[in-house]
């Protein structure tokens, strides 16, 4: 019974400490799905530059190969954006656009 409970307390430790990783990408579409549709927030005074998106795959290794299955990754929405009174540059970053509508960083440029 000592032994079982020791290994229970040592099973539960380890998988605490082990996240799994966050995946943000998208679900995949299928022949009868809509399209989604996602709303941004974008700081006031910002006029839009460019927008790009990006997805960055998780790579498994299995026996000493490394593959992508396409299923875990993070999917961002970079917004590059100009204010329009001071012409100060912003880089917009936005994460799990499914979730959170507001950018998750602000990259503010300024001259020294």
């Amino acid at each position: 019974m000592r032994k079982l409970w020791l290994f229970l307390l040592i099973n539960t430790s380890l998988t605490a400490c082990l996240e799994p990783p966050l995946v943000t990408l998208p679900p995949e579409p299928s022949a009868t799905s809509r399209p989604i549709e996602t709303t941004l927030y974008i700081p006031y005074g910002l006029i839009i530059q460019s927008v790009a998106y990006d997805v960055e795959f998780y790579t498994s290794s299995s026996e000493g190969d490394t593959y992508d299955d396409g299923k875990l990754g993070r999917s961002f929405i970079h917004v590059h954006a100009i204010h329009r009174k001071t012409g100060v540059q912003y880089l917009l970053v936005y994460e799990n656009t499914p979730v959170q509508s507001r950018p998750v960083q602000i990259f503010k440029f300024e001259e020294e």
